[in-house]
């Protein structure tokens, strides 16, 4: 059996040829075995024995014939070095809400030389997903397992395989949106884990969500039980209009012009650590402003109103109110109706109790427009339009229009 000796990497084979004499017939090659198949191991293949290396150390390679003729080789598998050392992943846990994502980061430590391929997968897609890049996105309430699988390999270096975990838990979202219908008619609770409104105040409540076929007014009413009602309405790409009152318990209520689409609600508690027990309604209402009552003009919108004797009264100039809040520009307009009896329309902006802008149709152009870059004060500040008439006491219909810019 030659060689006497030889040696290989682990994983590498070495042939050891086996000559055989004597006896009638001639014994054929019937077993090749291995002292220790932890080292290497050795098989049959025509008339040699082939050693093929384990792991580092040495091993006798022993051929045995029919006849039973026994002869052996020594065989020396040298280990190579590892091609990755170390494999680490972060953050071994994670929490997180349905729709949020968290990176797995894989730091594999590897050999000069050395290449690694990671891949990911997880026990339970229905509660979490991940990427080929380790993006895990939480799907639903639930806890599942992501593994991270690095193969690492080179030349001259032993291929390597490591696997990591991360435990994900997923919390159910406490501030995705509760789609809802008008008529709304709901009772609640604001609790220490309901959604967190503002991060600034650590206001709690809800979002509800409704969405407007058309142009609407609507009249939303907050009775609170326990704590200080907040209440705010947006649509898709305006800014929140927040509201509040001082005492605990209090009704909040308000009317909204919004535009057709989305639009997003939250209701909830004032101040911070504040719980309690709500009841909520909203419903569509005439879009006539009347009385005192200051209506929230959320988006591009227009409606047909009127100065009338219930009007609230400035100076003897009868008048309606209408709030506005928004980073965008915007133009205000404000045109008599073509049958209308008013004479001179007339829109005042207020910021607080300044006057921020102004426009009177004194010489009976029937039109008063404000085109303004934000529609918002420069500090910030909601902006009061008041449109009424030049003249004392003057009626009529007129078309209130705003107009947001990009």
């Amino acid at each position: 059996m030659s060689p006497a000796t030889a040696s290989v990497n682990v994983g590498g084979t070495s042939t050891f040829s086996v000559s055989i004499t004597g006896g009638s017939p001639v014994p054929t090659l019937s077993t090749c075995a291995s002292s220790n198949p932890g080292i290497a191991t050795a098989s049959v293949s025509g008339s040699s024995c082939v050693g093929t290396g384990v792991s580092g150390g040495t091993a006798t390679i022993t051929a045995t014939t029919s006849g039973s003729q026994v002869s052996s080789s020594l065989l020396t598998v040298v280990a190579l070095p590892a091609a990755m050392t170390a494999f680490t992943l972060t953050p071994p846990t994670a929490t997180l809400s349905v729709g949020q994502t968290v990176l797995l980061t894989a730091v594999p430590v590897l050999a000069t030389g050395a290449s690694v391929t990671i891949t990911y997968a997880t026990a339970n897609p229905a509660v979490a997903t991940v990427s080929a890049g380790g993006v895990v996105t939480a799907i639903a309430a639930g806890s599942t397992v992501v593994s991270a699988t690095a193969l690492a390999s080179g030349s001259n270096l032993s291929p390597t395989s490591l696997v990591q975990t991360s435990t994900i838990t997923v919390g159910s979202n406490a501030c995705a949106p509760i789609v809802l219908s008008l008529p709304v008619a709901r009772n609640g609770s604001v609790t220490a884990s309901s959604c967190v409104l503002t991060t600034d105040i650590q206001r709690r409540g809800d979002v509800l969500r409704v969405n407007l076929a058309s142009p609407a007014a609507i009249e939303l009413r907050l009775v609170p039980v326990g704590f200080t009602a907040y209440l705010t309405a947006y649509p898709a790409a305006e800014s929140e209009f927040i509201f509040f009152n001082g005492n605990p318990s209090q009704e909040l209520r308000r009317t909204w012009h919004l535009p057709s689409g989305l639009t997003e609600l939250k209701i909830g508690a004032a101040a911070a650590g504040q719980t309690g027990s709500y009841s909520f309604s909203a419903a569509s209402v005439s879009a006539s402003v009347t009385g005192c009552v200051s209506v929230v003009t959320a988006g591009s919108l227009q409606s047909t109103q009127s100065l009338s004797a219930t009007d609230c009264s400035n100076s003897g100039r009868l008048a309606d109110e209408f709030l506005l809040y928004s980073a965008r520009s915007c133009v205000i307009t404000m045109n008599r109706d073509v049958a209308s009896s008013m004479t001179n329309p007339f829109l005042e902006v207020y910021a607080g109790t300044q006057v921020y802008a102004i426009d009177n149709d004194s010489g009976g152009n029937s039109n008063a427009r404000i085109s303004l870059a934000a529609c918002r004060s420069p500090a910030n500040e909601v902006l009061s339009v008041r449109a009424t008439s030049f003249g004392a006491g003057d009626t009529g219909n007129y078309i209130f229009t705003v107009t947001f810019g990009p």
